[in-house]
């Protein structure tokens, strides 16, 4: 009886290359979910910190509500408002003193 190994070779071929690709996706499916976890869990570590970090400038403010932000912004407003009608009297002292000085009446 003889026994014919190239079927027998055939066969065990066949079965290594199957095991080949089902590791081979094995594997290429286990990392991609570790990356995805790994991604997903970055992110809400990072959306974490920005919500502790925007807790405790809300609490260092006392501006819990937007309304009270709303209020503290026309306040600035009206201050801006009036540092912009200052630097705009100093600019026309200074044209004033320009002026004076351009057309000779400082030499005396």
């Amino acid at each position: 009886m003889t026994i014919d190994y190239s079927a027998w070779q055939f066969w065990l071929n066949l079965i290594i290359a199957i095991g080949v690709v089902l590791n081979t996706a094995y594997t290429w499916w286990s990392n991609r979910s570790k990356v995805t976890a790994k991604t997903f869990a970055e992110h809400a570590a990072q959306l974490e910190n920005i919500r502790n970090r925007m807790t405790k400038v809300e609490a260092n403010s006392g501006c819990s509500q937007h309304s009270d932000f709303d209020v503290r912004l026309r306040k600035v407003e009206i201050v801006v408002g009036k540092t912009d009608g200052r630097l705009e009297g100093i600019g026309n002292a200074l044209d004033n003193i320009q002026n004076f000085l351009m057309t000779g009446n400082g030499n005396r």
